[in-house]
């Protein structure tokens, strides 16, 4: 070990000289880093103020036709009825034909339209910019109109059915069957009484 020792002292001295790597130093690169991070982050925000009202009006559209949807599939069902309605009113006997009259007058008063009156109210603007709240309207007022022409207008009816179909498959809807509940009062057997006043 001594002679080694020995050894090692008679060898000349070695430098080791560590260089800086070239390029910018560290302290640079970190904030050159924060200064492009802080960039994005600003244009992110800038850019989120803009993109809050279209995401906000996105959800509010799919929310407003998902209410009118339900509320226009029950009203469907009904104008599928008063088809069928239409076609038994021409083979039915006189008492028949005024009980169906009746039967037209309550189905005008039944149709609902809450939901489609809520968001017109509402949201209006909104609601004119929705090709889709535009057919349903329009049905509705067909449909109405339709009723209120007893014996039906075969004309508006058939064109409140068009336009509903239309919606209906634009909106990617099951087939619609027609109310069990309009069709079972019109075929009741014996019309009920009228209530005396």
């Amino acid at each position: 070990m001594l002679l080694l020792q020995a050894v090692a002292q008679q060898l000349p001295p070695i430098n080791v000289t560590v260089r800086t790597p070239p390029g910018m130093p560290e302290w640079e690169r970190a904030a050159i880093a924060a200064g492009i991070g802080a960039c994005f982050a600003i244009i992110a925000n800038i850019g989120m103020e803009f993109a809050k009202p279209w995401i906000g009006t996105r959800l509010l559209k799919n929310r407003m036709l998902r209410h009118v949807d339900q509320e226009f599939l029950e009203n469907y069902a009904s104008l599928l009825a008063s088809r069928q309605m239409m076609d038994e009113y021409a083979l039915a006997p006189d008492d028949r034909k005024k009980w169906a009259g009746e039967v037209a007058e309550m189905m005008r008063d039944g149709i609902v339209r809450k939901r489609l009156d809520y968001f017109m109210e509402n949201y209006l603007e909104m609601a004119h910019e929705v090709r889709e709240i535009a057919q349903v309207a329009m049905f509705y007022v067909l449909f109405k109109g339709a009723l209120a022409s007893f014996p039906w207008s075969m004309d508006l009816l058939t064109l409140a059915e068009k336009v509903a179909r239309k919606y209906a498959e634009d909106r990617g809807m099951q087939p619609v069957q027609p109310s069990e509940t309009w069709l079972g009062i019109f075929r009741l057997k014996r019309p009920p009484p009228k209530q005396k006043s």
